[in-house]
């Protein structure tokens, strides 16, 4: 697969929008069910909506996580072990 090309995936109820460098894709699976498919030490959830590729992190700033071409919301339920991470 292209998960060097992946930065994040954002859920939309029964389906999710893979973000890539160069394209948004929708595909018909739950966060939970592509999350189970992703390599866990490369991909990282930050939220019930969000799993974030951790190689595309750029900085942190308080609980929004920045991947340079977007800034995604880091949960409290998650907020420890994503920092830890780090």
């Amino acid at each position: 697969m292209f998960y060097e090309e992946l930065i994040y995936i954002e859920a939309m109820l029964n389906y999710v929008v893979l973000h890539t460098t160069t394209r948004k894709m929708m595909v018909y699976l739950t966060i939970k069910g592509i999350g189970e498919k992703l390599p866990a030490g490369i991909f990282l959830k930050i939220h019930k909506s969000y799993i974030i590729n951790a190689n595309k992190v750029k900085s942190i700033n308080g609980n929004e996580i920045d991947l340079g071409n977007a800034k995604v919301v880091i949960s409290q339920n998650l907020y420890e072990e994503t920092i830890k991470r780090y």
